[in-house]
């Protein structure tokens, strides 16, 4: 290929322990050329990831794409530890910040942990820190397909870090429980001028909105610390009627890109766009 005509191919991946999602693009437009979507059932085992990695391997092994093709994977929280580390004192080098966030883990998973890869925000040591923890034979296994399709591997992120991301100009300075609907999982994120303190993640239901309304209002009589503003990014949920009480003010968040105009299934897509 000459070099004036680089490889405009690229791959975007959303990764699940039942869900895979694929969309190939290419060139300056970005033309979609193959779309795929599957779900399949979460391995038995204690690697959830491997059912999910064999079913993109049979993709690449279809779609034969040229060698350096970029490839970017979002994973779904169900292949994703979250914990929200307490602010600190003192600044620490990224070495450090693997120390801590590992120590974290330990106290709530136990020696586990060890075989896990961690990675954590870049907020400033005075804030709480999101980290998140993948097994890192998922990791190893995800480079080893790229490197054995001659692909480029550009990115590795939890979906919670990919659409957060995404949506930060919409909610930078928010006071709200932030909720990012999956398909297969709902985080639920509070905020204090746009700084997440705390993360949780549980399963996703079709009466999805009574049990999260339920959970909060229990939370606020616990801990008074729960927002009655929901800010919700839900692409695969866009013409469901928002149906909380008057207790609390619910609005959308929306990604302010082109969007694929796909169906649900590729909804985690958009966030790579």
């Amino acid at each position: 290929m000459s070099l004036l005509w680089p490889n405009q191919h690229q791959v975007l991946i959303a990764l699940g322990a039942e869900q895979l999602s694929l969309v190939t693009r290419v060139g300056f437009a970005k033309k979609i050329l193959v779309k795929h979507h599957e779900t399949y059932k979460e391995s038995t085992s204690n690697q959830a990831w491997k059912i999910a990695v064999q079913k993109l391997e049979q993709q690449l092994q279809i779609l034969n794409l040229p060698q350096k093709t970029k490839v970017s994977i979002t994973l779904a929280s169900d292949l994703v530890r979250y914990v929200v580390l307490p602010a600190q004192q003192i600044a620490m080098n990224a070495l450090e910040k693997q120390g801590y966030a590992q120590a974290a883990y330990r106290e709530i998973y136990g020696a586990t942990v060890d075989g896990w890869k961690f990675s954590m925000d870049d907020a400033p040591p005075t804030q709480p820190i999101i980290a998140s923890a993948i097994d890192m034979p998922l990791y190893e296994a995800l480079d080893q397909l790229m490197q054995k399709y001659q692909l480029t591997l550009m990115s590795v992120q939890p979906y919670l870090m990919t659409s957060f991301n995404s949506l930060f100009s919409s909610i930078k300075s928010a006071n709200a429980s932030i909720l990012i609907i999956e398909q297969t999982r709902i985080l639920t994120l509070l905020l204090k001028d746009g700084v997440c303190q705390q993360i949780r993640s549980e399963k996703f239901s079709n009466n999805w909105q009574a049990d999260i309304e339920q959970t909060l209002l229990r939370d606020q009589l616990l801990t008074n610390k729960v927002s009655k503003e929901l800010m919700i990014y839900a692409p695969a949920l866009s013409t469901i009627k928002l149906e909380f009480s008057k207790q609390f003010s619910a609005k959308r968040l929306s990604i302010k890109k082109s969007h694929f105009g796909m169906q649900a299934g590729y909804a985690m897509i958009e966030a790579l766009v």
